[in-house]
């Protein structure tokens, strides 16, 4: 979603801060767990599917490499919200999981977000001139199907994802 006191998305994708994910708002209520091995950006040709020689990488859990940013998981608790979720580093993925469950003042579903730690201090490779960003995850339980993945200001300006 643009917001005003965003700059373009070029711009954004040349100064990254921030990255997130995080289950969609409305979306469904129940548990989900979303093994996530990487995140990169790339400029796609014919040859995306047999090398890897195009890619700028983000965040890798692959095991080869750390992330080199820390993250952290943000549970609902806004308007008396109670959907939670954890995100953890294992040896070759990070595990984002949790339980979206239904606000009580509002009687609609919750949230959670699995975020980059002190947002702006840490700096990700300028993929401003990449064709697009590739999302290296499976969902494993498919109560919630409908999630948020987003960069810059990752609160804010999310990008829908269906996975």
């Amino acid at each position: 979603h643009n917001v005003s006191w965003c700059p373009d998305v070029k711009t954004q994708l040349a100064q990254i801060t921030n990255i997130g994910f995080g289950t969609a708002i409305p979306g469904p209520i129940g548990q989900f767990r979303v093994e996530i091995s990487s995140l990169s950006a790339t400029t796609f040709d014919e040859t995306l599917l047999s090398s890897t020689a195009g890619f700028i990488t983000l965040a890798a859990f692959d095991g080869t490499k750390r992330p080199h940013v820390s993250w952290k998981a943000i549970n609902d608790t806004a308007a008396g919200g109670q959907s939670t979720c954890k995100f953890e580093v294992r040896d070759d993925y990070a595990d984002y999981s949790g339980i979206c469950r239904d606000m009580p003042v509002t009687e609609s579903p919750g949230f959670t977000q699995a975020t980059t730690g002190l947002p702006m201090l840490a700096h990700f490779p300028d993929v401003s001139n990449t064709d697009g960003i590739i999302l290296g995850l499976r969902s494993l339980e498919a109560n919630v199907t409908r999630f948020t993945f987003a960069f810059c200001d990752s609160h804010i300006n999310l990008y829908r994802c269906e996975f």
